[in-house]
């Protein structure tokens, strides 16, 4: 008795035992079946979380947050990642700001100016265009810490030259402008996501 797996519409066989000559064919030939049936249809998956908190260094610098690496090679035309960032700033007049960025790029700037503005959320997508542009969309919130408090809606909207086939990595980072004080901006959690 033969048994075997559908794929798209393709009968795979399943090896019998490990006596089947063709079995390393059968292998290989069901598991590309089942990548390219997953990357046409599959849900949305979670690449990366990150729940460490971290805060820039007692600088005055822009200092890395969280990041995540994406592999080169990982997205064909038309898919891509949304990313999902979240932390707080502290509660002073003196300028603080958080970056996002994918590669070299700087996605959006986030300027906590204002101790009502010192809570921030991130969301954005990016799609690969064609291997070696991107397409970016999404937003950033401020707000303060209390239900009701005056809050900021920041659009993201960018392109930019990337080469997808290299590894980039993804990140936020965190700045204060004038005064050397560590955790001046913090990031308590990272979601790094696969959209078909």
């Amino acid at each position: 008795m033969t048994i075997s797996l559908t794929v798209a519409g393709q009968p795979y066989p399943i090896p019998s035992s490990a006596a089947d000559v063709d079995w390393a064919a059968q292998q290989v030939a069901f598991e590309q079946a089942v990548a390219v049936a997953l990357s046409k249809g599959a849900a949305i998956q979670v690449l990366s979380t990150n729940a460490t908190v971290v805060g820039n260094g007692a600088d005055t610098t822009e200092d890395d947050l969280m990041s995540f690496i994406l592999p080169g090679g990982t997205l064909a035309t038309g898919q891509g990642v949304r990313v999902t960032g979240w932390g707080n700033g502290v509660s002073t007049s003196d300028v603080t700001t958080v970056r996002a960025y994918v590669g070299a790029n700087d996605v959006f700037a986030a300027v906590l100016t204002a101790s009502q503005f010192n809570h921030w959320r991130a969301v954005f997508e990016l799609l690969n265009v064609d291997g070696s542009n991107i397409n970016v969309g999404g937003e950033v919130v401020t707000s303060g810490a209390a239900f009701g408090s005056t809050s900021q809606l920041y659009a993201v909207e960018a392109t930019a030259a990337i080469s997808l086939g290299a590894d980039q990595v993804i990140k936020f980072t965190g700045q204060r402008a004038s005064t050397a004080s560590a955790n001046s901006v913090k990031q308590y959690g990272m979601i790094v996501e696969f959209i078909p």
